[in-house]
């Protein structure tokens, strides 16, 4: 059985990921803990959004929302490293892993080349030292 916590946090997770299309500068603000405005800093959020659905979301934005995306992944994982944080978001860093590895893989093998090297440049500048 499902808790209601559980259930809350897929739907939060459901609605960032539109986000990530619809308005992508509130995505930002709710998930990089550089805003006081940021909602999902003790939460693990990124969890429960299935990577795959989010990889698939990336040919969808433009050079601007892409960056925006990366900057606000790149700004989440900081938090990893805040003692405050740290334990709670503990689950991210496996989900971080899995979602470059998949976009390392969209990087070599998507068939848009435009899309291919836009995407390699975001990757570099934000997971590149990670």
């Amino acid at each position: 059985m499902i808790t209601l916590k559980i259930f809350f946090y897929h739907e939060e997770a459901n609605k960032l990921l539109q986000l990530v299309v619809d308005d992508i500068e509130s995505f930002y603000v709710y998930i990089s803990g550089a805003t006081s405005e940021s909602r999902f800093n003790d939460i693990p959020i990124l969890t429960y959004i299935a990577s795959k659905k989010l990889i698939a979301c990336l040919p969808k934005l433009d050079s601007k929302k892409l960056n925006l995306l990366f900057s606000a992944l790149t700004e989440r994982t900081k938090l990893y490293n805040h003692p405050q944080y740290a334990s709670i978001l503990e689950p991210e860093k496996v989900w971080i892993d899995i979602f470059k590895q998949q976009i390392e893989k969209m990087i070599k093998n998507y068939k848009e080349k435009i899309f291919r090297l836009r995407l390699g440049q975001c990757y570099m500048r934000y997971f590149n030292n990670q």
